[in-house]
């Protein structure tokens, strides 16, 4: 059972799901669909049954305070925001803690282990999943060379990517095995560890090994461009890397400190990718690196005027702890967001409210001084600059939704109710709703009124508000004016049945005739669903003979098609 109370809301999953995932997600928590629900120190791992004939894997690592800062599954879901099984799992840990079983971290059930049982332990589970060699021969190849590079400024030039190269063409041929048809549903999950692959330079270079970092980015791309499009890029993905790629290189290039020898050889690299490139019509994603490589100053940084150079020295300055520097940098480069949060952290807040008197801020830059000052305790300057927020009209759902969460723990449920209110335009969600009616309290029909008129113009947003509120008029109507998929039409019409059902038995007809007529065999399982909603319909209506009939008509109708005739006949 979990020791911990969870630390996070409901309300919190829509920062990083989208409603039409929660809908889902809450589908399958509802049906028990997550099982094995495991915690290890700040990991959350399960298995949640979905289409597949195995369940699938959910990881989710939990930040200091027990917060989810990033999620994976292995399911072919690449739609934007976590997946229906991930939402599913944390749903579980929210509301049924006594099933999550506590178990200790690895590190914590090896650190006693002797010499003789790792060996024993390497080979059980080599032996048990061979793709587990390769991985130890990666991890080997790595760590060797490494320790070659102890020592990161000796040998600037040239690095040693080998072994990230080896590793990173065994990430781009993990699909190998697998036919085109299936291996196209895993290509995200190729690039998200190609991904996490190439991040690790980020990481050694904060550490000050330069040389690693070039290392490993080297590495990343020479695989990617020579092995990567061999995967299937029908949506874009494989090609989306290398501008992630270019930024990345940028990004680090920016705060690293090349002799001319080390110039020189990233240049010709650069266009020897960049020709490999041409004919995919990605050669232009290196030209902020290319850029970076000759850069010589701070002046020539802010003459570039690219956000992600700006932004990426500001990182550097701030990992080094030169905190005059980054300040005079941001105000030129007018990072006036950077400046005041900048301020805020460093303990001088009346210098920071006086900049903010007197200078223009974004939005965006405006929410992220309120998140630094009640970071840094100033709880009521931020909501009192939040109050300022309220009314723009690109603020984001995010920051309303945490600043809902924050108000309502500091007991100003006014403001909270704001900011639901708020977030709820922006992605409307049954929980959302509640969520604002709890809070209105006795002021509820105004606000629901509000919500509901809003919903109104966003209808197809607004289906599962309206089923809870029974308004069926407007229900219909956003059926009839937008576009919803077959999970919720399914649910819209379980609904519809005991209170307007000649209107559900009407769209069952549609959606099954829709699928017979145009002969799609393979969905005829679904076209009986449709039909089985139909026949419960017209009983309840007392319509028996009607629906015999038309039964019998459609029989007549489909008699040669060999796969759906029995399923009808199986309705008789």
């Amino acid at each position: 059972m979990a020791k911990n109370k969870p630390a996070f809301s409901e309300q919190s999953l829509y920062q990083w799901a989208t409603a039409t995932s929660i809908e889902r997600g809450y589908d399958y928590y509802e049906r028990g669909a997550v099982q094995s629900l495991v915690r290890r120190g700040n990991e959350l791992c399960a298995q949640v049954w979905g289409t597949d004939v195995e369940p699938y894997r959910v990881r989710v690592v939990l930040d200091a305070h027990g917060i989810p800062s990033h999620a994976t599954c292995t399911c072919p879901y690449d739609w934007g925001g976590w997946c229906k099984h991930i939402v599913a799992t944390l749903l579980t840990y929210l509301h049924e803690p006594e099933k999550v079983e506590v178990r200790p971290p690895l590190e914590e059930m090896v650190k006693d282990l002797s010499d003789n049982e790792m060996r024993e332990l390497l080979s059980y589970l080599v032996s048990r999943a061979p793709a587990t060699l390769d991985l130890i021969d990666a991890w080997f190849a790595i760590h060797d060379s490494e320790e070659q590079q102890a020592s990161p400024t000796s040998a600037p030039w040239p690095p040693h990517p080998e072994p990230y190269e080896r590793r990173a063409r065994a990430i781009l041929h993990s699909l190998d095995h697998m036919l085109s048809s299936e291996a196209y549903w895993h290509v995200s999950e190729v690039f998200e560890e190609l991904e996490d692959m190439a991040q690790q330079a980020k990481t050694f270079l904060n550490q000050g090994d330069q040389n690693r970092a070039l290392s490993v980015l080297i590495g990343v791309t020479n695989a990617y461009v020579s092995d990567a499009f061999y995967l299937d890029d029908s949506d874009g993905i494989v090609s989306d890397f290398a501008y992630q790629l270019g930024e990345l290189w940028a990004s680090l290039l920016v705060r690293m400190d090349l002799d001319d020898e080390a110039r020189k050889g990233l240049q010709a690299l650069f266009e020897e990718w960049e020709q490999d490139l041409v004919v995919y019509g990605l050669e232009d994603v290196w030209e902020s690196a290319e850029y970076t490589v000759s850069i010589q100053s701070e002046e020539d940084i802010l003459e570039s005027d690219d956000p992600v150079l700006i932004l990426a020295y500001l990182e550097h300055l701030e990992q080094v702890g030169d905190d005059e520097a980054y300040l005079r940098f941001a105000l030129e480069a007018s990072e006036y967001g950077h400046y005041v949060v900048k301020l805020i952290h460093l303990g001088r807040l009346e210098e920071a409210k006086a900049f903010l008197d007197t200078h223009q801020l974004t939005t965006g830059e405006k929410e992220s001084v309120v998140y630094a000052l009640y970071e840094e305790g100033h709880v009521e300057e931020a909501f009192t600059l939040a109050e300022d927020l309220m009314s723009a009209q690109d603020a984001s759902f995010t920051w309303f939704s945490w600043l809902a969460d924050r108000a309502e723990t500091a007991g100003r449920k006014e403001l909270a109710l704001r900011a639901v209110e708020q977030a709820f335009r922006r992605s409307p969600s049954l929980t959302s709703y509640y969520r604002a009616r709890d809070l209105a309290g006795a002021d509820w029909p105004r606000v629901r009124e509000e919500l509901l008129a809003f919903l109104r113009t966003e209808r197809e947003a607004g289906i599962d508000v309206f089923i809870a509120e029974e308004l069926w008029d407007d229900v219909l109507r956003a059926l009839e004016e937008g576009y919803v998929d077959y999970s919720t039409l399914r649910r819209v019409v379980d609904a519809l049945i005991p209170h307007r059902p000649e209107a559900a038995a009407r769209i069952a007809q549609e959606q099954a005739e829709r699928i017979m007529d145009a002969g799609l065999s393979k969905a005829y399982p679904q076209a009986v669903e449709w039909l089985q909603r139909m026949r419960q319909v017209y009983h309840l209506m007392g319509r028996d003979s009607e629906w015999q009939a038309y039964l019998e008509s459609l029989i007549q109708k489909h008699r040669r098609k060999y796969t759906l005739r029995p399923l009808l006949e199986e309705l008789r």
